[in-house]
């Protein structure tokens, strides 16, 4: 019983190794993809420098706290997980949730997004 019991595992566990290689293979490209859309619109993908440590990674700043991920992904505490890019006024992020918006020190949190126009996040 114990060989078909592994039989039958050893194809699933492939299986979802080979699902597993598949997904993180879609992460990276839709992460070059976003990096490539900011790059054509003349700005360069960075993270948010003007930040303070707080621990593990988590980091305060103007735009409130946020998780500095290993990828230039951040997770903010409220908006959730964004992909910034530091422009010469402000920063344009990305989000799966709300598309593009645009903010900066000056006006955060109120953000410029490309479809609705200027809106207020409270945060």
């Amino acid at each position: 019983m114990s060989k078909l019991f592994l039989f039958v595992l050893l194809p699933i566990a492939c299986l979802a190794n080979t699902y597993e290689s598949i997904l993180l293979d879609l992460e990276r490209q839709l992460y070059d993809a976003i990096q490539q859309s900011f790059r054509d619109r003349g700005y360069n993908p960075c993270v948010i420098y003007e930040s303070t440590p707080i621990s593990d990674g988590w980091r305060d700043s103007q735009f409130g706290v946020f998780y500095q991920s290993n990828t230039q992904w951040i997770f903010h505490v409220n908006l959730g997980w964004l992909y910034p890019s530091q422009c010469s006024h402000g920063y344009w992020f990305f989000s799966e949730d709300y598309g593009w918006l645009w903010s900066a020190d000056s006006i955060f949190p109120y953000f410029y997004h490309t479809e609705q126009g200027w809106i207020y996040f409270y945060i």
